[in-house]
């Protein structure tokens, strides 16, 4: 596979990567975005303490791993597109609690839940093995995958 067969767009396997990717690219930017709040919300919520953004950082990663195995389960079961849209959805419930929330309890445990969201990795290589020949899922993966992860860097 080639760089330039990325702007074909009217096959089928390009236009699933490049939805796929924008997709990892929000759950990425979601998941990462604690950091640059972290120092923000610490001048602007008198109520928490820097003991508190700690904890909010492992809440961050706590469920990320036991979600990444749910969610292979439910790849293999119910396919990338369901799963991906349906992980994007349900974790805009806490994403949206995180951003209105008024207390440490609360923003801890949307935290908690929103750690989940870093499970989209594993939609994305499931993905590209049913769409891709053995031959391009290494290009398709590291396409992937690159333009994903850089959600952490854009957040």
């Amino acid at each position: 596979m080639h760089a330039k067969e990325l702007l074909e767009l009217e096959r089928r396997d390009i236009r699933a990567l490049h939805y796929t990717w924008i997709a990892f690219f929000l759950t990425f930017y979601v998941w990462f975005n604690m950091a640059p709040l972290a120092t923000s919300m610490l001048q602007t919520e008198s109520y928490l303490t820097p003991d508190h953004i700690k904890l909010f950082l492992i809440a961050n990663v706590a469920l990320t791993i036991p979600g990444r195995v749910i969610v292979g389960m439910a790849l293999d079961r119910f396919g990338p597109r369901r799963v991906f849209s349906i992980l994007m959805v349900v974790m805009a419930i806490p994403t949206w609690f995180f951003a209105f929330g008024n207390s440490a309890t609360q923003l801890f445990v949307s935290r908690l839940f929103m750690s989940i969201v870093g499970a989209g990795f594993v939609v994305g290589i499931h993905m590209t093995t049913l769409w891709f020949k053995p031959k391009d899922i290494g290009f398709a993966e590291g396409f992937y995958a690159g333009w994903g992860n850089f959600g952490s860097a854009a957040a």
